[in-house]
């Protein structure tokens, strides 16, 4: 059985904030200092942060009776039925309560997967998505609601230059990844962008050797999670639309063409082979960037067909 997680936001009886864990800093401001900003709470809610990390503590002990769908449930009781709207304080904080678990699990842990599958079928009740009107008829869908921006506020390093690879900062970041990729696989929200931000992060700049370790690790998380899923926008660039390729510029050390294309992926693998093979790179990222770059090489050699050019 994997062991147990020590997750922690204890909150006392006749208190409201989170009392003690420290949160990394991202942009001069804490993700404790932006919950603090979430309360009071609104009236006439029945949403409560302290619930639901009390479900999530429950649910993602490993042996744990509570269920997927029944820690799931318990969560929908507390959102409000939909339709979801753009501003939506509950769901911002629903995210980012799950983003603040997800930082706290190992990226080789289990639960990991559990709580992204209680997101997942959270998702499937309709509380958590916010359904936009578009002329061309195809309406667009946003399962995860406020997700991706949770996202990008803390896609920035929130680690000091010269970190170990072992300290809880990096910790963080990796299980972040790991977290990202994984709702991506699920096919709930289109995160590839961030993905190939970190590539380019690991590979396509000048780092020093404790930022590649902890971005390279960062990145395998794409590929152990959610490879076959990323793949597929080498395999088919289009699915990189006009405005998401202009956000996909190279790094000063590759020279190819921005977006998802087959001579990119390669350059990745390249960049994979040179930390698995690095003396003062830590052993585990090592093998993180040993098992990536085998699966992306295994990906690439079976793929049933791949774009020309």
């Amino acid at each position: 059985m994997a062991a147990p997680l020590d997750l922690k936001m204890e909150f006392a009886s006749d208190e409201e904030e989170p009392s003690t864990t420290t949160y990394p800093k991202q942009g001069n401001q804490s993700f404790l200092s932006k919950l603090k900003l979430k309360r009071p709470q609104l009236p006439m809610s029945k949403y409560d942060n302290r619930i639901v990390f009390d479900i999530l503590k429950d649910s993602l002990q490993p042996g744990s009776e509570t269920s997927i769908p029944i820690a799931a449930q318990r969560i929908s009781d507390l959102l409000e039925p939909g339709p979801v709207p753009e501003a939506s304080a509950e769901l911002t904080s629903l995210m980012e309560m799950f983003l603040e678990v997800a930082w706290q699990i190992p990226y080789n842990h289990p639960s990991l997967v559990k709580l992204v599958q209680i997101l997942v079928r959270l998702s499937d009740t309709g509380k958590t998505t916010r359904i936009y009107d578009e002329p061309d008829g195809f309406n667009q869908c946003s399962y995860l609601h406020k997700l991706g921006s949770i996202f990008r506020d803390y896609f920035a390093q929130p680690y000091e230059k010269g970190s170990s690879f072992k300290s809880e900062e990096v910790s963080r970041w990796i299980s972040q990844h790991a977290f990202m990729a994984l709702v991506f696989a699920s096919g709930k929200d289109n995160l590839s962008l961030f993905a190939l931000w970190v590539m380019r992060d690991a590979f396509e700049g000048s780092n020093t050797p404790e930022s590649t370790d902890a971005d390279a690790a960062a990145a395998a998380q794409w590929i152990l999670y959610a490879g076959q899923t990323l793949f597929r926008f080498v395999q088919l660039p289009e699915l990189c639309d006009s405005h998401e390729l202009n956000l996909t510029d190279p790094g000063p050390l590759y020279t190819g063409e921005k977006g998802f294309t087959v001579k990119r992926w390669r350059f990745w693998i390249e960049g994979f082979s040179r930390v698995a093979d690095r003396t003062d790179s830590h052993e585990e990222v090592r093998k993180l960037a040993q098992d990536a770059k085998v699966l992306m090489e295994a990906m690439e050699a079976t793929s049933p067909f791949l774009p020309s050019g």
